[in-house]
């Protein structure tokens, strides 16, 4: 696999790979909740994104979250 832009030589990681990947998403699940718990006993308000959305929806709704105005 070549670049189509610099001509270089395209390479994979080892940790772009699909077991690597499954692996990070079973420890992110693993910890989502009580890092979620540990921010709300702090204060932390924690908005939730739905993110199954268009791409240009998604970020109209994140710049709405933090308040950010067009």
């Amino acid at each position: 696999m070549i670049c189509k832009v610099c001509g270089g030589p395209l390479g994979r990681r080892s940790d772009d790979e699909e077991d690597a990947i499954r692996g990070r998403l079973i420890i992110y699940h693993k910890h989502e909740d009580s890092l979620l718990e540990f921010y709300r006993k702090k204060g932390q308000v924690i908005r939730e994104l739905n993110v199954e959305k268009p791409l240009p929806e998604v970020f109209r709704d994140f710049k709405h979250l933090i308040g950010f105005s067009d």
